[in-house]
């Protein structure tokens, strides 16, 4: 499931992970779903989540080129 609003984020959710981004000031956000439901830990950072982080980044980057969404980065 890919989501936007407006131009300050743009969102990629599987069953068990969510990604975010924030254009506007650079920031990313990543969560396991099934063991923090309430999105409490971010995982951007950890390095046991570079695999996830890097499929969901690049599958909405594709999302984001494919809709021509001006928040894409060159």
């Amino acid at each position: 499931v890919y989501g936007y609003f407006r131009d300050s984020q743009r969102m990629i959710r599987t069953d068990d992970w969510k990604y975010v981004v924030y254009p506007q000031v650079s920031r990313e956000q990543l969560f396991h779903l099934s063991h923090d439901p309430d999105e409490l830990r971010n995982l951007v950072d950890d390095p046991e989540s570079v695999a996830v982080l890097t499929d969901l980044r690049q599958r909405l980057r594709d999302w984001r080129l494919s809709c021509s969404d001006p928040t894409q980065p060159d």
